[in-house]
């Protein structure tokens, strides 16, 4: 038989040791979807938007319609204008039915030099019964200079003029005497007013111009024409 003192010691024994001994340290444990330290995070994905609705759809294409409209009409009071030739005054250069685009922006009555194609209200659109409040016409002469039409010819200054755009055998005539000139009204001949230009057709004999209502203000000029769009074959610069 075994002594109980003894049995009894050494189980106090090993109670002893099992209480001085140290338990190994717990150990955390990472899940499979848990990011390990010091790694970025996942993305947060953004919530889906919400279904645009028809008022939506109406409101967006009804402001994109009044924004055009806006930018329309703005670039053709202050930048650029179209234009179609209803008569035959500026032919063979502008023929009838021809559209065209006339610059604003930037041109000025500084900006008229002979030989530029301009547009201007109409100094006489009811003794001229053509109930056009716009007309286009050929610059030939600004303030300051002698206009003389002589034989047939146009003169400037003294100077024949030389006018390849007239139509084959075209000739300059003037049956009545020219008024708002700085001279005495004469049929021949015209000193043009600082602040204005003398404008001509053309076609000089089926043009109602300068010779019929004298001289006009430069700051009654439109536009300058700068570009043919129509007809297709005619499309570049004017």
């Amino acid at each position: 038989m075994s002594d109980p003192s003894i049995t009894s010691s050494q189980s106090s024994a090993t109670q002893a040791q099992s209480s001085t001994d140290p338990s190994p340290p717990a150990t955390e444990s990472l899940s499979e979807d848990a990011a390990p330290p010091g790694a970025p995070s996942a993305p947060v994905r953004p919530s889906p938007k919400p279904p645009r609705t028809r008022a939506r759809i109406i409101r967006e294409w009804g402001l994109v319609i009044i924004i055009a409209i806006a930018v329309s009409v703005l670039m053709r009071i202050f930048v650029l204008e179209a234009y179609r030739i209803p008569s035959a005054s500026m032919v063979p250069t502008l023929e009838v039915g021809s559209r065209l685009i006339v610059l604003k922006i930037g041109y000025g009555p500084d900006d008229i030099d002979p030989g530029h194609i301009v547009v201007f209200e109409n100094p006489d659109p009811i003794t001229s019964n053509s109930g056009i409040n716009v007309l286009i016409k050929r610059v030939v002469a600004t303030g300051g200079d002698t206009v003389q039409i002589r034989n047939g010819r146009l003169y400037v200054n003294d100077i024949l003029q030389t006018e390849n755009y007239l139509p084959q055998q075209g000739m300059t005539f003037s049956t009545r005497p020219i008024r708002g000139c700085d001279n005495a009204p004469e049929t021949h001949l015209c000193q043009v007013p600082e602040g204005s230009v003398f404008v001509l057709g053309d076609n000089r004999t089926l043009s109602q111009d300068s010779r019929y209502y004298g001289p006009i203000p430069a700051d009654s000029v439109k536009g300058r024409a700068v570009f043919f769009y129509w007809p297709l074959d005619r499309i570049g610069r004017v």
